[in-house]
């Protein structure tokens, strides 16, 4: 089921939507407009009055989706977050994505076809101004007043206009829709799909030079990439290859439902975060067991990865032949890993975190011995600044009866049903809207390079050839109706209600971090998150929190964006290698 949260005022706002900044979740209940800017670099905070009037209903994951996008449908140019003191720190990466040899570049027809701009044919162009035109007149002559009317004349001006620039989009999509080709078309040399429960899923896989991949203990080890909202497996490229070589491993990228060139479904339930963790798995088993054996234990993987038991995991992982998985997920995909490690925990060894959109609870308390060192201490002064006097307020949350605390619960679930209903109505009333808005952002060069450059710390490394690479979906049949169906996913549970009652009875307080904490914490799983510094649509602080309630290792990367895999693929590799002994 998925969790809602409301937004309420979310940092530098102004009336646009366009110029909305999204905050986490309950930070903007409990903390004070001094501090919170102080933390986040907000130099200007919104009214009480705007406060109080905005709510923004939106699932935890989208939190860095809803930062990208607004600066991408902004005019001016995108703030980032100020850094608070500095800690963690490592030595940064003096090498760019722009110095390094980038991804292959598109064919020239594929980048004729994402540049053209269609244009209305003589024919079309002359229909559009004359239809409207017939109409208008039969209208007068049929019904008309018999003399000259103010009124009827403006009617018939305003419903000329309508139906003039309803004609041109008809027209203009037919044309855009000759310049969409089917998924294959678009796929790369070392494209792979493959069919799982009725989907066929665009991939990539890298296996290491000179043989099937092992981990250090001899059994096969293997890495499942997530990639964030609006991109693709081209996100990995610049890391996928090295990663294989550098450490022995299968590494597996996929295109999420909704994006790149996996396949438009009309099953909204293949758009859950729950469905794209299962699939980044799954064919992480697959490559895995088809470079192993006839014999070997991962020829079954595809098959147990779902019913995997404990026990059997423990055994193969005493014999040495269990593969070792690492899932990798970035800021929606990192939501998506997360689901994957929550649903089936069995047989995952770590889990790396790049710029992670899952929202660190604000008053989580964690013990015993941290990994992240000082990260922690500056996360737990951060929890100190925002809970002040409602810290007591939510130990004594914490020691209510068990009933009444599932109570709570199974409201929060029934609240949450009823805003998704809601919104599940809206998004419905408002399809044809969304799908003309979608088509001129996404359509828009423009959009994509003050989207991109939002994300990057660096925004002059972000050259042509990867704005391709990020708008090259748009030239996949149907791809609005997927990115539709992937909101509409964002609200839909996926169970009837009283299925997600029953579920959510005892829930209270059990966010998508706290159940990976109680996985992680029950299945020994390693975990590590990589932050950018100056990434401004996830702020660092989110992950120091996390990384303290999960006892994790923590990299912040200076002058490092929301992309660290792309911005410094050299540190981020290194600091991969360097994690992974930790996970075998």
């Amino acid at each position: 089921m998925h969790k809602i949260h409301t937004f309420r005022g979310c940092g530098l706002l102004r009336a646009h939507f366009s110029s909305l900044k999204c905050l986490p979740p309950r930070a903007h209940h409990f903390a004070s407009a001094t501090k919170q800017r102080a933390y986040l670099g907000v130099t200007a905070a919104p009214s009480s009055t705007m406060r109080r009037s905005l709510h923004w209903n939106l699932p935890d994951e989208l939190w860095g989706a809803v930062n990208a996008v607004s600066a991408g449908m902004s005019k001016s140019e995108r703030k980032t977050f100020a850094t608070s003191s500095a800690v963690c720190k490592a030595a940064a990466s003096t090498q760019s994505a722009s110095d390094m040899d980038m991804p292959s570049h598109l064919p020239q027809h594929i980048q004729d076809r994402l540049n053209q701009r269609p244009q209305l044919q003589g024919k079309q162009l002359a229909l559009t101004l004359v239809l409207p035109f017939l109409t208008c007149v039969a209208l007068t002559l049929s019904v008309g007043p018999a003399s000259f009317s103010l009124k009827w004349s403006l009617a018939m001006g305003m419903l000329y206009i309508g139906q003039a620039a309803l004609l041109r989009t008809l027209f203009m999509e037919q044309e855009f829709k000759a310049l969409q080709v089917t998924e294959a078309e678009l796929a790369d040399g070392d494209s792979k799909f493959r069919e799982l429960d009725g989907l066929t899923v665009h991939y990539k896989a890298a296996a290491p030079p000179g043989g099937a991949a092992k981990a250090a203990g001899g059994a096969p080890c293997g890495l499942a990439m997530y990639h964030g909202f609006g991109a693709n497996t081209f996100s990995w490229s610049f890391v996928d290859r090295r990663l294989a070589e550098e450490l022995g491993a299968t590494v597996v990228s996929h295109d999420m439902p909704g994006f790149g060139l996996t396949q438009r479904s009309s099953e909204v339930g293949h758009y859950t975060i729950q469905s794209n963790g299962r699939i980044g798995r799954l064919l992480l088993d697959a490559e895995l067991s088809a470079e192993s054996s006839p014999k070997s234990d991962i020829d079954k993987a595809s098959v147990i990865s779902i019913d995997v038991q404990a026990g059997d995991s423990d055994r193969a992982r005493q014999q040495g032949a269990r593969p070792k998985r690492i899932l990798v997920g970035h800021s929606l995909g990192g939501a998506c890993a997360v689901a994957e490690v929550i649903d089936h925990p069995e047989g995952i060894d770590g889990l790396i975190l790049v710029a992670p959109a899952v929202v660190a609870p604000l008053f989580s308390s964690s013990r015993g011995p941290s990994n992240s060192g000082l990260c922690r201490k500056e996360a737990n002064s951060m929890s100190a600044t925002f809970e002040g006097p409602e810290k007591v307020q939510a130990s004594k949350k914490r020691q209510l009866p068990a009933w009444l605390r599932g109570a709570a619960g199974a409201l929060q679930v029934l609240t949450a049903e009823t805003a998704a209903a809601f919104a599940r109505c809206v998004l419905w009333l408002l399809q044809p809207v969304l799908v003309l808005a979608l088509r001129s952002a996404v359509r828009s060069r423009a959009f994509w390079e003050r989207g991109l450059g939002s994300a990057w710390f660096q925004k002059t490394g972000v050259t042509p050839s990867i704005l391709d690479a990020y708008r090259l979906p748009q030239l996949v049949q149907g791809w609005e109706w997927g990115l539709l169906r992937f909101l509409r996913a964002r609200v839909t549970s996926g169970q009837s209600v009283w299925k997600a009652l029953r579920s959510g009875y005892g829930q209270a307080e059990r966010s998508q971090a706290l159940r990976l904490k109680a996985a992680v914490a029950e299945h020994g799983i390693k975990v590590l998150i990589i932050h950018g510094e100056k990434d401004a649509l996830v702020p660092r602080w989110n992950s120091q929190k996390l990384a303290a309630l999960l006892d994790a290792d923590l990299e912040v990367f200076q002058d490092c964006g929301h992309m660290p895999m792309e911005e410094m693929p050299d540190r981020f590799i290194a600091t991969v290698a360097k994690f992974l002994p930790k996970c075998i």
